[in-house]
């Protein structure tokens, strides 16, 4: 006997209208009465009587209504009970690595999970950090020049190349920092104190070579500040090849040896979960760094 049958005859004894069960199953009239003239077959009976405004159970209609309770109970029951139920992986990333490593890595992960339900977040690092730990996410994709914790699993994923880049009509290209201190706004996603750090490793002075800095939390944002001329900019290479190789942006040649930050996957300690398992697995297969 069909459950979707059963689930209409009981959902119609409820109510005892056609139309409103109809709207309520998402079937139309026609359907609602075809799936009663097959239990009234399947049976041999007849089950209802069209009545003025509506139908109304024969004897023999309410006492199979009875059965036709228990049976969609209890294989309501029994799906509930067996079923397994759909995993859900709540993953974050911060903003470098959601535009060069997440977006390819969730389609694939879609495609080959087709069954687990994904609740993204684009998050910073601190707040990374505190989900894993307080249970709230289950994986996150950091990025960061260096990064350890005792609190949660941290894994290495990667190198992420930052380059200095301007439009080809900024000054900087043509008279180099110094000499256009004015114009050198830089922009970027991280902090001064970082970038501060960063540039004196490779001997240059924040004060000496950028009149400000920018901290913008959208690289997309960054990269079209960077095209139209507004400012020099710190970009993830692989996000700007296109621009680079089209002439779109340059490479401020002061500044050429860039530098890189690391990727890294943060998951909680001590729990198992196959979805993220299998998340990290497919992450390393397409971006692992030996």
């Amino acid at each position: 006997m069909n459950i979707s049958y059963l689930r209409t005859y009981v959902t119609l004894a409820k109510n005892g209208n056609i139309s409103q069960t109809a709207v309520l199953l998402g079937y139309s009239k026609s359907t609602i009465y075809d799936q009663l003239k097959s239990l009234e077959s399947e049976l041999g009976t007849k089950l209802y009587q069209r009545v003025q405004h509506g139908i109304t159970f024969t004897d023999k209609g309410m006492h199979f209504l009875t059965y036709a309770a228990k049976m969609l109970h209890t294989y309501d029951e029994a799906m509930n009970k067996l079923s397994s139920p759909k995993d859900t992986l709540r993953i974050g990333a911060s903003e470098s690595s959601d535009f060069i490593v997440f977006n390819e890595l969730i389609k694939d992960y879609i495609a080959k999970f087709p069954d687990v339900d994904i609740e993204y977040s684009k998050m910073t690092t601190d707040v990374s950090l505190e989900k894993i730990t307080q249970g709230n996410c289950d994986v996150c994709l950091i990025c960061e020049p260096e990064f350890h914790s005792a609190e949660v699993n941290c894994n290495f994923l990667c190198r992420l190349p930052l380059l200095f880049v301007a439009s080809p009509e900024h000054p900087v290209l043509k008279r180099g920092l110094k000499s256009t201190l004015s114009s050198n706004t830089l922009f970027c996603t991280m902090s001064i104190s970082l970038v501060t750090t960063m540039l004196g490793n490779m001997g240059i002075h924040f004060d000496e070579s950028f009149s400000a800095l920018k901290n913008v939390g959208n690289l997309m944002i960054i990269k079209e500040f960077a095209c139209n001329g507004s400012g020099i900019a710190i970009l993830p290479a692989p996000l700007i090849k296109d621009e680079l190789s089209k002439g779109h942006l340059k490479v401020i040649p002061e500044l050429q040896q860039g530098f890189h930050f690391n990727i890294y996957i943060l998951t909680p300690k001590n729990k198992e979960n196959p979805a993220v398992e299998s998340f990290v697995s497919l992450a390393y297969e397409l971006y692992k760094e030996n």
